[in-house]
């Protein structure tokens, strides 16, 4: 099986975190609307691991993805820079720095009983 996961541990994850838990009061205080975005939960990849083994399964491969680095509000300003910054990074999916990837991919297979 193959499993998507937002990794929690991402830069660009913690700034965005950082960013709207200080950007929101202001909005509010300002009688503006809160700003809506997508809330999901994120994962650390070895407490995913040790779940997957927990439960019976070898973990085959880790790979990540989603380098974005540019942060929030830049992103929105700066989609080309944010975008080759990504590409320019891709090719860290299993390199010494993709843990600055959004999410992972974890490949697992049922061990034989």
């Amino acid at each position: 099986m193959v499993i998507t996961c937002p990794h929690y541990w991402a830069p660009w994850r913690r700034w965005d975190a950082l960013y709207w838990s200080l950007v929101q009061p202001v909005r509010s205080l300002l009688g503006r609307e809160p700003y809506s975005k997508i809330v999901h939960r994120e994962y650390r990849e070895p407490a995913y691991r040790e779940l997957l083994e927990n439960h019976g399964f070898d973990v085959v491969d880790v790979c990540y993805y989603g380098f974005g680095l540019v942060p929030t509000p830049l992103d929105r300003r700066l989609p080309k820079v944010q975008a080759a910054l990504g590409c320019a990074l891709d090719s860290q999916a299993r390199g010494p720095l993709r843990k600055l990837g959004m999410g992972f991919n974890i490949a697992a297979r049922k061990r034989s009983a």
